[in-house]
């Protein structure tokens, strides 16, 4: 290292002695360093009056007006010496090709040429002032093209690095006619000025540095776009880390190294995908490498881990909506104890990854992981990370997806993560680029849309640990009296408002009205909210963002800047809405929506990292429709929503392409099959329209065909009551309301059930058949089925109570809407269910009678919402025959099993 500053050091003596005494009022046109490398203007032409000053590589030219009066002597000097170290991180021990020459071969003349660099806002003729960039002149040499402001010196400028990395990518030649890498061009920028960075950080003592970001430009950004796809709109600046962590290669695998960058930039083809480039340059597996990759970014271990660390720390710092954009807290299954699913909004893309903060509870972490994707050729690799007290990080083996992985915990453990990364099959990669804010663009959101781009869900077990959520310290605030949140003693909130208890209320927010803030939703800064707004899952409101009317914020969306959210719009998925944006009527904001321009959505579905107000213009008005479960495709994994990207997880529920007259349908057992649906089912200010077709095949009374809420407040439809009749049941503080027909559901036959829920009552309509009941004041979908420790399924109740039989779709509107169109006309014969005659006392129906029976009736009748006791089981729980089981039974049960009594 010293022999090579000694030789940079040379290699800028000359133009320091030919610059000395110059000033900024009497500075010479033209002033030249003594080397190699020739000088050309193809825009000047050396005669148009203007200032030109050279070191070995470079030449800056700049005008007689505006700026030119605070270029001066020393600013050249120290640009040219940061310029030159440049050149000597890049060129000397990157070993990229120097920037010397054409990058069109053919118009090479074998001569070797300085990089010019034009000064913007200093007069020149024929330039529009702009900050800085790169681009091309005729003859095929880059130029920089620079601000004064972008020049900066004492310390010096990190704009400069930035730039001339990008004229150093093209001089590598493999990447220039690639309409894939236009998307990693400002990430390979900023990886050079990194390289950069870590040189000179020790010499301006940046590492312990705020203000110089610890010797870092870090990657806040992409840490909070980590599902999607990367590079992409949102963080293409930021998406470098996996170029460093190739560059380290701290795990050791075939093909990575120092010379890999470059061996990336000049070796690459001609529209070659940069994941297939990876893979083809390296022997290394690509879905092993991306493995190992996310893994390290659990704890930021990479060589220049304390600097990002000083980072991220600062960020967490700042706010914890930050910890909410970056980590993932899964959904737990619902009927589950220890199986979790990765939330809809956050499924990865391909390369895309979760880190998922984890509780210890044991001394071993133990995952199991299954992919959820109905993708021939889908894959993922997941690892189990813990950080010792010393800072050492431990990784579990790379987990594929239907394999178990597990890591001991070291002594003094304070963290640890589960990271899953998409790793499908290369046929399954979505190459896309950089797309310049047009409609018309290939990248676009109206050519490449948003759920074109496959996502990749998975669910796991974990034992041995719990799901850590997000943390919120440092802030004075009190308990909400309406659902015990968190709101900060700055913070107004009317008594009115529902806060759940995980929700956070922070800053000078103003919340008023009947609004529900529940999940981990939080409202931040200056945000006012009013009205029946609903905020949920983990979504965000911050700045001076507003919200009214009937409007939803859900799912992992953030909510920022002057935006305004209103009437019925919801705002879910990923979405990130800033500037003075507006979101109103019937749109839905999903998936990777991103809007700092200033548009208005106000119909239909809409994504796009970057939307136009003739895109959204031009989306499709679906009307009230929020939900829309049709079955048509394959749903074996997951159920596609056809109106938005919300997905649903069948647990053993069965897809038939067709079924007894209908095409595309989902068919439960009666058993053990349910749909895990997404809570926002319920996420509803009254009139609410709900819509079925179902075909029920019988059996026990008290099936229910869906169930939301907890054991206290819920809402259910059942085929079949215990008096015999199909009915629709609210229950929550205000009391019970049943619509109840006078028959049951048509076993083998099709029925279209339409709910619709006002403020003032609820209708019930199956066929031709409708019946009524009264709302009492007060009674909410959203209160009484909204609780967030609650459940949302199809096909099964909080005790099981599961749903026999098939449906052909579920649909839920956000206001009433017509009757559905479908007809069906063909039934099936159903056959007796067949009655188990049961095994007094096997309240788990496993068949036996042992303590783990006795365990599971305690824990039911102590209202544990993880005990869950099937109808069957109930009946066999009944030991003393009274009709209901209670804790005699436990103890009758207790005594059988100790050979106390000879039967139950």
């Amino acid at each position: 290292m010293k022999k090579k500053t000694r030789r940079w050091a040379a290699a800028v003596c000359a133009w320091t002695v030919t610059a000395a005494g110059m000033s900024a009022v009497q500075m010479p046109q033209t002033v030249f360093a003594a080397e190699s490398y020739r000088t050309r203007d193809p825009f000047y032409n050396f005669n148009s009056g203007y200032h030109y000053y050279t070191s070995e590589h470079f030449q800056f030219i700049w005008g007689n007006s505006g700026d030119a009066s605070r270029v001066t002597t020393d600013f050249l000097r120290k640009n040219a010496e940061n310029l030159e170290r440049c050149w000597d991180i890049y060129v000397n021990q990157l070993g990229m090709n120097e920037c010397a020459e054409s990058v069109e071969a053919y118009l090479r003349d074998g001569n070797k040429y300085k990089l010019n660099i034009y000064l913007s806002g200093t007069g020149l003729a024929d330039r529009q002032d702009d900050w800085a960039y790169m681009s091309y002149d005729n003859q095929g040499f880059p130029f920089l093209f620079c601000c004064v402001d972008a020049m900066q010196t004492d310390p010096a400028s990190w704009v400069m690095p930035h730039e001339f990395g990008h004229a150093i990518t093209a001089h590598q030649l493999g990447w220039n006619r690639n309409k894939y890498s236009n998307t990693w061009w400002e990430a390979l920028g900023n990886w050079f000025r990194e390289q950069w960075i870590y040189n000179v950080a020790p010499e301006y003592g940046w590492e312990n540095d705020e203000q110089h970001g610890f010797g870092t430009d870090f990657f806040e950004t992409y840490l909070k776009n980590l599902c999607f796809t990367s590079p992409f709109g949102r963080d293409y600046y930021a998406a470098w880390v996996l170029m460093q962590y190739l560059t380290e290669n701290p795990d050791h695998l075939e093909g990575y190294g120092a010379n890999f960058v470059r061996t990336m930039l000049q070796e690459g083809k001609d529209d070659e995908y940069p994941l297939l480039m990876i893979d083809r340059l390296a022997p290394a597996d690509i879905k092993e490498t991306l493995g190992h990759y996310a893994k390290r970014m659990a704890t930021l271990d990479f060589g220049q881990q304390t600097a990002y660390r000083k980072r991220l720390d600062l960020l967490l710092r700042q706010g914890a909506w930050n910890w909410q954009q970056i980590y993932t807290m899964p959904d737990q299954i619902d009927g589950t104890a220890q199986s979790f699913a990765v939330p809809t909004e956050r499924a990865p893309q391909a390369s895309g990854l979760n880190i998922v903060p984890l509780e210890i509870k044991g001394d071993r972490i133990t995952v199991t992981l299954e992919g959820r994707s109905p993708l021939a050729g889908a894959d993922w690799r997941g690892c189990i990370v813990i950080e010792d007290a010393a800072g050492k990080t431990h990784y579990s083996e790379l987990i594929a997806n239907g394999e178990t992985g597990s890591l001991d915990v070291p002594a003094g453990a304070v963290s640890a993560y589960l990271t899953v990364i998409a790793t499908p099959d290369a046929s399954l990669y979505c190459p896309s680029g950089l797309h310049w804010h047009n409609d018309s663009d290939e990248f676009g959101e109206t050519r490449q849309p948003f759920f074109s781009k496959h996502r990749y869900p998975y669910i796991f077990t974990l034992e041995g640990a719990g799901i850590q959520t997000r943390p919120l310290n440092g802030i004075r605030g009190h308990q909400h009296p309406n659902g015990g949140g968190f709101v900060a003693d700055t913070a107004h909130v009317d008594d009115s408002v529902y806060v759940g208890e995980h929700a956070a209320v922070i800053g000078y927010a103003n919340v008023t009205g009947n609004v529900v803030i529940d999940g981990y939703a939080m409202v931040a800064e200056n945000a006012k909210i009013s009205g029946n707004v609903y905020v949920g899952d983990c979504a965000m409101i911050m700045g001076s963002a507003k919200a009214s009317g009937n409007a939803k914020i859900l799912e992992s969306a953030c909510i920022w800047g002057n935006y305004t959210v209103q009437d019925s719009a919801v705002v879910k998925g990923d979405a990130f809405c800033m500037a003075n944006g507006t979101a109103k009527g019937n749109a839905i904001l999903d998936g990777d929506y991103y809007d700092d321009g200033g548009n208005t959505a106000q119909k239909g579905v809409c994504c796009g990292w970057y939307g136009t107000q003739t895109y959204l213009d031009a989306r499709p008005d679906i009307g009230v429709q929020y939900m829309n479960y049709s079955f048509d495709t394959d749903s074996v994994q997951v159920i596609a929503d056809a109106a938005t990207g919300t997905y649903a997880l069948p647990i053993g529920a069965a897809w038939e392409a067709e079924r007894t007259g209908a095409q595309g349908v989902m068919t439960l057992d009666g058993k053990d099959d349910y749909i895990d649906i997404d809570s926002s089912f319920c996420d509803f200010t009254q009139p609410t329209e709900y819509q079925f077709a179902a075909l029920w095949r019988g059996g026990a009374a008290e099936q229910k065909l869906f169930y939301a809420g907890d054991a206290e407040n819920y809402m259910y439809f059942t085929p079949e009551n215990a008096n015999g009749h199909a009915a629709f049941v609210m229950h929550g503080a205000q009391g019970t309301v049943t619509a109840e027909l006078d028959a049951p559901l048509t076993a083998g036959a099709w029925s279209v059930i339409r709910l619709q829920i006002g403020t003032d009552n609820v209708t019930v309509q199956v066929g031709d058949t409708t019946v009524q009941a009264a709302l009492p004041a007060g009674m909410t979908v959203k209160h009484t089925a909204g609780a967030s420790d609650g459940i949302s399924v199809i096909g099964r109740g909080m005790q099981g109570e599961y749903f026999n039989g098939s449906l052909d779709f579920v649909r839920v509107y956000s206001d009433f809407t017509e009757a559905p169109q479908e007809t069906y006309t063909e039934t099936e014969a159903v056959k007796p269910p067949e009655q188990p005659a049961g095994l007094r006392g096997d309240v788990n129906c496993d068949d036996a009678v042992d303590v783990a029976d006795a365990v599971l009736l305690a824990r039911a009748l102590a209202e544990d919402s993880e005990a869950v006791i099937t109808v069957q089981g109930m009946q066999n729980a009944d030991c003393n025959r009274n009709g209901n089981p209670d804790t005699n039974d436990v103890t009758l049960i207790l005594k059988y099993v100790a050979l106390m009594i000879p039967e139950l």
